[in-house]
């Protein structure tokens, strides 16, 4: 076959097509000597808004290798150069519809492919990678394969990362993940495994941080350096019944040039019947949740518990929520990781603060802060209860002394 045509399209190939136009009946034998067409081609084949409209096709493409095999079993060996990147797949994909019994064994190479041109996102640019996969199944309950991958650069918030590894097993339910990523602003290990059991997995996670620098990344606008451990067991990760644990470890961040070190960091989550909690604990800061409530949903129900009597959004929040009861508690006490945050706080005596949300019953919360100075400011014993009555809010503050400047 030998067509050239429209302005920009030329194909070579020889071969044989069976079994149009039933899709599960098609096999194909062929060698792809030339297959080269624009983009302006493309679209005028195509329907008007056939592809989406944050996608760009390149200006330009090639292609060539060949293709041998139907929908049941299929080997192909396929090199494509476009004006965004090139890409090369090569690999055996058998019974591909079937998530039990698919078979597949695929290498993915992928040269200068301009993501951000393609999905019209100016945040990302060039990827370069190596992929392969091998085995059998994708239902995580019943696959057994194995993956690896490198990323020698992806292009992410106009930052250029490199040196991204990743490699991966599941077998009889049971998955592990290895990846690191050795480049000069970010220098990070993790290992992660675990369990499929139901529609979200088990996991174990242990992370080393070497270092993070947030600005040459372009995730902050100050200079921030972050060093540390984090360590995690979930057995339930869906969020509105999470239960686990993390601890973050051997913290040590670097604010502008100011130092900080954090002993340590533990979020705790629990999950019985009718009841959650999460607890929060670190330095100078403990915080928990506790009753019935969907976590997911909770920056709605404080919204909604507020918006009555001060509006945060220009548009009500109607969302719809779930039954809710929970307490809230969190206490703040003087530690040197306060200050290297707050560094003009030159005395603090513990602030507590405790709560009551209730769907059918409204909300209620206390502040107690004994004694603050920050900077030129000193405050003591300030008392504050809020909460609703009646569809009212209803205050009670007290502050025995306020003084600000010299």
């Amino acid at each position: 076959l030998s067509i050239k045509g429209l302005s920009g399209t030329n194909i070579n190939a020889k071969g044989v097509i069976k079994g149009l136009p039933d899709s599960k009946k098609v096999y194909a034998d062929l060698v792809i000597n030339k297959f080269q067409t624009s983009r302006e081609d493309i679209l005028a084949f195509l329907p008007k808004n056939a592809l989406p409209a944050n996608i760009t096709l390149p200006e330009s493409m090639a292609a060539s290798g060949f293709v041998k095999g139907g929908m049941n079993n299929l080997h192909a060996d396929l090199a494509i150069n476009t004006s965004l990147g090139s890409a090369r797949a090569n690999g055996t994909l058998v019974n591909i519809t079937d998530k039990n019994k698919a078979k597949y064994d695929m290498a993915l190479s992928i040269r200068g492919l301009m993501l951000g041109t393609l999905i019209e996102n100016p945040k990302l640019g060039s990827l370069t990678a190596d992929f392969k996969v091998k085995g059998n199944g994708y239902n995580p309950e019943t696959a057994n394969a194995t993956f690896d991958g490198i990323i020698a650069n992806i292009t992410l918030n106009n930052y250029n990362y490199r040196k991204l590894k990743a490699a991966g097993s599941i077998a009889n339910k049971q998955f592990k993940v290895n990846a690191d990523i050795h480049d000069p602003n970010i220098d990070v290990t993790m290992l992660a495994s675990g369990t499929f059991n139901g529609k979200l997995p088990a996991i174990h996670l242990d992370a080393t941080i070497d270092s993070i620098k947030t600005l040459p990344l372009h995730l902050t606008t100050q200079s921030i350096i972050y060093h540390g451990k984090i360590d995690g067991d979930f057995t339930n990760i869906n969020p509105d019944s999470l239960a686990g644990n993390l601890s973050v470890t051997h913290s040590v961040l670097v604010n502008n040039g100011q130092r900080m070190t954090l002993d340590s960091l533990q979020v705790i989550a629990d999950d019985t019947i009718g009841n959650q909690s999460l607890t929060l604990k670190a330095d100078f800061l403990s915080a928990s949740i506790k009753g019935q409530y969907k976590l997911t949903q909770l920056a709605d129900v404080f919204q909604q518990a507020i918006d009555p009597y001060f509006s945060l959004t220009a548009v009500k929040n109607t969302q719809k929520v779930d039954f809710y009861h929970f307490t809230i508690n969190a206490g703040v006490v003087d530690n040197p990781a306060l200050r290297a945050f707050l560094p003009t706080l030159t005395q603090l005596k513990p602030i507590n603060l405790s709560g009551n949300f209730a769907s059918d019953s409204g909300w209620n919360v206390a502040i107690t802060s004994p004694h603050i100075v920050y900077g030129t400011s000193d405050i003591n014993e300030l008392n504050l209860n809020a909460g609703t009555k009646n569809g009212t809010l209803v205050f009670n503050t007290s502050l025995k002394q306020f003084k600000s400047g010299s």
